[in-house]
């Protein structure tokens, strides 16, 4: 069912490229040449991209990594979405240093540097099949995942919350705050998280272990990548509930 699913979304996705392609056959004006010249001198710059693999067809992975390609330059798309719709994985997270790129990464590299921040790539041959790149702002020296560990507090209104949560949503934030307060004065996380989660399935104690940017919602991530290694956050909220989240690594 979900292949069929998959494959419906993909005919409806190549109506649409046709169609927008019958009326302006011109990319999109943010659209970058594969190969311009790079727009600056960064020693060090960072890029999420996802993977179209070859497959059976070869050519039928290429026309597959250029619509793809055509659908994440236009304005407004998303690109973690397209790649989690599309491929059913999430996007992964580089980092090229210039001067420092192994011949595995030369074509990658090439293609992002050759980017504005914010712009997204032709397709790029690799090995595995074809990958299409964003350019994410140039990051700071310093690691390109991080670890983190939460415990959740839901409400009736929560994505996937179980039918066994019957708090509104104020009764949610404020339990939350509670519970960011006592983990914040040292109370014992691993009894906290025992006792509150409503998360289906946490691993123990909430741990995430290390994720890249992309990986999280927007709210969620926004918070991790902002604290530092041990500090414990006021409740975040995301369409899942209330987090309280402490960065580990």
């Amino acid at each position: 069912m979900r292949r069929s699913s998959n494959a419906r979304s993909f005919f409806l996705l190549c109506l649409s490229l046709a169609l927008a392609c019958a009326s302006d056959e011109r990319p999109p004006p943010e659209a970058p040449e594969l190969h311009e010249a790079p727009s600056d001198t960064a020693a060090l710059v960072e890029a999420r991209y996802f993977t179209i693999p070859i497959g059976e067809s070869a050519v039928q992975a290429e026309e597959r990594a250029k619509m793809l390609s055509d659908l994440a330059r236009q304005p407004g798309s998303n690109f973690g979405e397209i790649a989690r719709h599309y491929t059913e994985n999430p996007p992964e997270t580089i980092r090229f240093r210039r001067g420092h790129v192994t011949d595995a990464q030369a074509a990658m590299a090439e293609a992002t540097f050759a980017l504005r921040v914010g712009q997204v790539s032709l397709p790029v041959r690799v090995p595995a099949g074809y990958v299409i790149l964003l350019r994410e702002p140039d990051p700071q020296e310093g690691p390109s995942e991080v670890g983190a560990r939460h415990i959740l507090i839901m409400h009736v209104d929560s994505d996937r919350a179980p039918d066994t949560v019957t708090r509104t949503r104020d009764e949610a934030l404020a339990l939350a705050t509670q519970i960011a307060q006592d983990a914040q004065n040292g109370g014992d996380w691993t009894t906290l998280h025992s006792e509150n989660t409503d998360e289906p399935g946490s691993p123990p104690n909430g741990d995430l272990g290390t994720f890249e940017r992309g990986n999280m919602v927007p709210a969620f991530e926004n918070a991790v990548w902002n604290m530092a290694i041990g500090a414990i956050s006021d409740p975040v909220e995301t369409p899942f509930g209330f987090h309280i989240i402490q960065r580990t690594r």
